[in-house]
């Protein structure tokens, strides 16, 4: 089977053409969605470390200066680290500080799930439902709730994914 990424899909879905859902009641359907996201994923944010995210309490310990190195120790890249730093230094060192930048990117992905799915399919109600799989998926959760880059992973898969597409849509230089 041939995929036209060229155009947009004719219609959505079949037997579905001339049926929208009402905007405000979407609106709230997508909030209630990245709301339940966010509630699956706050609450382990401040129960103790584990090892692995005793390391990037220790990364961002010293001067930022120090990132490179320690991140380097443990075979990461500083760049995550840098975020989880000044989010210890604007709220203070301990665990929710330290698991925002993953919180952020976990609930960052169920919207970016969202809108890249409404893009790719031109049918906001297969965008909701990717975000409602984003939401509830056990690994994306798990992700979002520890001190470690992986929710950022999967948020910059998902962008790089996108852009892939919309390339292969419309080539630029």
């Amino acid at each position: 089977m041939d995929f036209d990424l060229s155009q947009p899909p004719s219609s959505p879905c079949p037997g579905t053409a001339g049926r929208t859902l009402n905007a405000p009641v979407f609106g709230l359907c997508l909030v209630a969605v990245l709301l339940a996201g966010a509630w699956l994923r706050v609450p382990q944010a401040s129960e103790s470390l584990w090892v692995d995210e005793l390391h990037t309490s220790w990364v961002v310990a010293g001067p930022p200066g120090d990132i490179p190195r320690r991140a380097a120790a443990g075979n990461q890249s500083p760049v995550y680290f840098l975020f989880v730093w000044q989010s210890v230094r604007l709220l203070g060192d301990h665990e929710l500080a330290l698991r925002l930048p993953s919180l952020v990117a976990g609930v960052a992905l169920i919207a970016g799930g969202f809108c890249a799915v409404r893009r790719w399919t031109n049918d906001a109600r297969a965008g909701l439902f990717a975000a409602l799989l984003l939401a509830l998926n056990r690994d994306c959760i798990f992700f979002a709730q520890e001190a470690r880059p992986y929710a950022w992973v999967q948020l910059f898969a998902l962008l790089h994914g996108w852009l892939f597409l919309e390339l292969a849509r419309r080539p630029t230089t």
